[in-house]
């Protein structure tokens, strides 16, 4: 991690840092892994939003929009993905 700042802002975080880390290792291992487990968190509630974003988005879909849109997929697809619909 770098610090950005005034270089005696930096020399006191570095000190904060360090002295944290010395006065309880255990609970910086436990931000670690909190800030770990937010993320496959925040991951995982995206990959479900996606999915109900992508129904949202199905329902206002006419039959020509899915039409054109599978036919676009069908020639990415054909093109070994090179051949962009857009």
């Amino acid at each position: 991690m770098e610090i950005v700042g005034s270089p005696i802002a930096i020399e006191v975080t570095k000190a904060a840092i360090a002295q944290m880390e010395e006065v309880n290792p255990i609970l910086n291992a436990v931000a670690e892994n909190f800030a770990e487990v937010s993320d496959d968190v925040a991951g995982a509630i995206m990959k479900l939003n996606s999915g109900t974003n992508r129904v949202k988005i199905a329902q206002k879909m006419t039959n020509a929009n899915i039409l054109k849109g599978q036919a676009v997929v069908r020639d990415y697809m054909s093109s070994s993905y090179l051949k962009c619909g857009y």
